[in-house]
């Protein structure tokens, strides 16, 4: 069996020698064959991926099924290439990435999901309290839109229900800025952008799942401007929230 540094290095450059194949506009599937043939060690999972894609999958779906290969931070940059349309760059960068962290013998936290979990339970997390009330207040009232919008004092949450909008929510100055990166969270909206931005989220409530389509939008001397989401229960195509 592979060390974990060997596994690295060979991740490497398997995702280095992807990554020209695919500058060179050799097909996917043919670009998995050429690789998957070169990496006796990572052939059998390479044709896997291979089917995967063949199959319908998105290349970073077919990667994410592959933990105990691709690292955590190979199978983020790797989505995250994906999702701005430029999986060569995204391929390269992990590859030089995985190249140093191989040469340093950077060692793994065996145990990083168990201390996530503790750190999740430990920390007074009041932004997400707060979002959390507030989007399921929303769809309780049968909101259609809600609105967070920043004000002298602090920042508030409205709802458009029935026609009438309706105040859910008030956020003290120090709780507003948080509770906008929250939702940026949320919806893969960068924090730091500051301009229009769009994105997607959704959540699970009473055994239904509702999407909201989030709209960011700054305001001249706030630190953090608004958020604007239309609320639309998943499955109802004809039926709002």
């Amino acid at each position: 069996m592979l060390k974990d540094a060997d596994i690295t290095a060979q991740v490497a450059l398997w995702c280095r020698k992807l990554a020209v194949l695919l500058r060179l506009n050799v097909p996917m599937l043919l670009a998995l064959e050429v690789v998957a043939e070169e990496f006796a060690d990572l052939c059998d999972v390479t044709l896997q991926i291979r089917e995967e894609v063949h199959g319908g999958a998105s290349f970073s779906d077919a990667i994410n099924r592959h933990k105990l290969v691709f690292s955590r931070y190979a199978r983020v940059a790797i989505v995250a290439g994906e999702h701005s349309g430029d999986i060569v760059t995204a391929l390269a960068h992990v590859a030089d990435v995985l190249t140093e962290q191989a040469r340093l013998r950077v060692r793994k936290a065996a145990d990083f999901e168990d201390r996530l979990r503790d750190t999740q339970r430990g920390v007074d997390q009041p932004a997400i309290t707060a979002v959390n009330q507030a989007l399921i207040a929303a769809i309780e009232a049968g909101a259609t839109e809600l609105h967070f919008a920043p004000a002298d004092d602090g920042g508030s949450a409205r709802a458009l229900a029935n026609g009438a909008w309706r105040r859910l929510a008030e956020f003290a100055p120090d709780l507003y800025p948080a509770v906008v990166r929250r939702l940026k969270a949320m919806a893969n909206i960068p924090y730091w952008i500051g301009e229009p931005s769009m994105g997607q989220m959704a959540l699970n409530h009473n055994d239904s799942v509702w999407d909201f389509a989030v709209r960011t939008i700054p305001v001249s001397g706030a630190e953090e401007g608004r958020v604007e989401m239309t609320l639309t229960k998943r499955g109802n195509s004809d039926e709002t929230a």
